[in-house]
């Protein structure tokens, strides 16, 4: 079972907008993903995943401490699948029973997640490194052999295929934090040095996402240029 505190019911009270992508049905398939989660590998593997001739038309992961194998499963009750990252494939009959019967939801005060988790009973698990919370301490670990003794080296981010910015520290409003204070700041934890939990944990998936960013505004700023430049060229015509 997935808890909100008190604070955070006016934040997701009524928001059901994850319900549309069943309304995309010019699609097999689809991956969703929240608007603060970040893909760190290649996806394309997980569209097979969808086979409605085996029943398979949804595809999550569950949430921490609900470890199933990656098969088609009837979910148990208090085993509730995490809605932030979803493979799916769009039917209308399904959008519309959803709509429909949305006032029979239950939790509205924690948006959608439970009133998917109330219609759907059987999924797809998704395997656990599929997406990341960024909410859990969870995390692959590599553990390096060193002579007779065993060490565990940092989070093994290539083991990851997307993170999830769960919870309230997005990284932008993270980013200019670490611009002031350097690169190892982080607002909640304070400064950590690269050889602590905190900094593999959660100070590397904001690097990641940071590194986005710049690459992005950098190729914005190269269009802006060129889009500038070919302007200034048709005014010396």
């Amino acid at each position: 079972m997935i808890f909100l505190n008190a604070q955070d019911y006016d934040r997701y009270w009524g928001t059901f907008s994850k319900v549309a992508i069943w309304s995309l049905v010019q699609y097999d398939s689809l991956i969703y993903i929240d608007a603060d989660g970040i893909v760190l590998k290649n996806l394309n593997h997980l569209f097979d995943v969808i086979d409605p001739l085996k029943n398979i038309i949804i595809a999550a992961q569950l949430a921490p401490g609900c470890d199933l194998p990656t098969e088609m499963h009837i979910r148990k009750g208090e085993c509730e699948f995490q809605t932030a990252f979803l493979v799916i494939k769009p039917q209308s009959d399904i959008f519309k029973y959803l709509v429909n019967n949305v006032k029979n939801a239950s939790r509205k005060f924690e948006g959608e997640l439970p009133y998917l988790n109330q219609v759907f009973w059987r999924i797809y698990t998704l395997p656990k490194w599929t997406s990341i919370p960024q909410t859990t301490t969870e995390r692959p670990i590599t553990t390096l052999q060193i002579g007779d003794r065993e060490e565990s080296s940092s989070v093994d981010w290539n083991q990851v295929y997307s993170y999830d910015f769960s919870g309230k520290m997005k990284p932008w409003y993270c980013y200019q934090h670490q611009k002031d204070n350097g690169s190892n700041a982080h607002p909640f934890f304070g400064n950590a040095s690269r050889e602590t939990a905190v900094f593999s944990t959660y100070i590397v998936p904001l690097h990641l996402w940071y590194n986005l960013y710049e690459d992005l505004q950098e190729q914005k700023e190269t269009r802006s240029q060129a889009t500038r430049d070919h302007f200034n060229r048709k005014d010396e015509f």
